[in-house]
């Protein structure tokens, strides 16, 4: 049985695009240095074959973003992997360049480390829930953006920042996590 209808995020039932399933895996694989038009159709093709076999007429995304995930963990970098989860978080583009580590190195900010860091936390504490973390990662960005003009930032004004917004969410158990988690 084909996927017909796909319910996203928002309650909204569309038809079933292969070509926004294209494009969503040809924005992660942009964000690598392993970009190539045929792996984005190998890729895609095999995600449409295995949501098939799932015997449903409609899915939700995100049921189609675990699907991908699926299919990239069998055989492809982990660092597509990760672009992929990136690219589903839909984050505008940041002014934040760089990251200065308490070593005094600077590294390139990459929105995906924290957004994996809070999700680790959620995990940890045995509460799964990638939609908050994701939406927990927009929120830290923001406040950051608005915090410093700057196109450097220091690690610990992110820490901070990820704890505060934490704490005023009352979620002092993965606050904890969180804090234990950056200093192990």
């Amino acid at each position: 049985m084909a996927v017909a209808r796909v319910q996203k995020n928002s309650g909204y039932i569309q038809k079933f695009s292969l070509a926004k399933l294209k494009n969503s895996i040809r924005r992660a694989l942009k964000h690598t240095d392993i970009y190539d038009e045929d792996r984005v159709l190998r890729i895609a093709k095999e995600v449409r074959q295995y949501l098939d076999t799932q015997g449903k007429k409609q899915i939700s995304s995100k049921e189609i973003r675990a699907a991908v995930k699926h299919i990239m963990d069998q055989d492809e970098p982990k660092k597509l992997v990760s672009s992929y989860e990136l690219s589903t978080l839909h984050l505008e583009k940041t002014r934040i360049i760089q990251v200065l580590k308490r070593n005094g190195t600077q590294e390139t900010f990459e929105p995906i480390k924290l957004f994996k860091s809070i999700k680790k936390s959620f995990s940890d504490n045995g509460k799964e829930n990638v939609k908050f973390a994701e939406e927990l990662t927009k929120e830290t960005i923001k406040m950051l953006e608005n915090k410093t003009n700057e196109t450097i930032i220091p690690v610990e004004l992110i820490r901070k920042t990820v704890h505060d917004l934490l704490k005023k969410h009352g979620l002092h158990d993965i606050e904890r996590s969180y804090l234990l988690h950056k200093y192990l």
